[in-house]
């Protein structure tokens, strides 16, 4: 149930977020903690033999250089050239959010799609890890072309942001295949409970998100959040479509791990990254808040728009 009605328990968890009020800085402090437990329960259910499996299917490198390549080069050159014509702080914040790697809950909503889970580990795991150097290139597109300036991160913050999110992927995973090693019998009994569980700590996250951020959202007034909620309703359906187009080139489970990968974006390092650099600059940050809402319904559709391509749908 929690899956199938999982964008009603998100609406209702950015509702409360709104309503409740806790202190800003003990939310912020909370968040990487559920973004672990996603993670954590997440991985619980995979095993590294599966992940080092995928890799060494036919073509799997392959396979996944160009998903990685298509996530944080393909989607922001396209956002970027349709932004052009959109009022400048509204085109960087969309471009922020296609040049962010995969959220960790699309992991746990491949599982629910009934997708490769290995491969969108694998894809979220490169995609994090490059991020800190596809990130600032991205956002760099203006700049090359005339059309505004980004601010190049130095040597050290590239360092720390790489060691952050590297703590943040690692600390979790080694936990869950420490837990999976010291007690099999016991994951094997609760196999089914842990994707629920992943999806307890996006809720909780979802609300700390939305709590620490309150205040940014109807700093453009009422007309300002409707437009950019429509933008980033437009870029989440963009990205589904992605995944949709990659269903008649891949097989199914393939295509449904891409399009959890595409669709649902690490909103949260975006928030993070557009309060550091762009403070001053409500339209930048306001995107990186408002995603959440397309994309919470956006990802439910993901396994019902990918295609089962011509060779599967033929076999006996």
């Amino acid at each position: 149930m929690l899956g199938e009605r999982f964008w009603l328990f998100a609406y209702l968890a950015l509702g409360l977020g709104l309503i409740v009020q806790i202190p800003p800085e003990a939310a912020r402090q909370a968040i990487p903690v559920c973004l672990g437990g996603v993670l954590y329960f997440t991985c619980l259910k995979v095993s590294p033999r599966e992940v080092l499996h995928e890799l060494r299917r036919p073509r799997g490198g392959l396979r996944l250089v160009g998903m990685v390549l298509i996530k944080l080069l393909g989607l922001p050159v396209l956002v970027f050239a349709v932004g052009r014509w959109l009022r400048s702080d509204d085109a960087l914040g969309l471009l922020l959010l296609a040049a962010m790697p995969a959220g960790m809950s699309s992991v746990a909503f491949t599982d629910i799609h009934r997708g490769n889970v290995p491969l969108a580990l694998l894809v979220l795991l490169a995609t994090s890890l490059l991020s800190p150097l596809s990130v600032p290139l991205s956002l760099e597109l203006p700049r090359l072309l005339g059309e505004g300036a980004a601010r190049a991160p130095s040597g050290i913050e590239v360092t720390q942001r790489v060691a952050y999110i590297a703590l943040l992927l690692g600390v979790p995973f080694t936990c869950a295949q420490i837990t999976r090693r010291a007690a099999p019998r016991w994951i094997a009994r609760r196999h089914a409970r842990f994707t629920p569980l992943a999806l307890i700590c996006l809720l909780t996250l979802i609300f700390l998100a939305t709590t620490a951020t309150r205040e940014r959202w109807f700093e453009q007034g009422l007309n300002g959040l409707l437009r950019v909620l429509l933008l980033v309703s437009a870029i989440s359906l963009g990205f589904l479509a992605v995944g949709a187009l990659g269903g008649r080139v891949l097989g199914r489970e393939d295509a449904v791990a891409f399009g959890c990968n595409a669709v649902y974006v690490n909103n949260g390092l975006a928030v993070a990254y557009a309060l550091a650099f762009y403070p001053e600059r409500a339209g930048v940050v306001l995107p990186c808040i408002l995603i959440t809402v397309p994309m919470v319904w956006v990802i439910g559709w993901v396994g019902r728009v990918v295609p089962v391509p011509a060779a599967e749908a033929s076999a006996p």
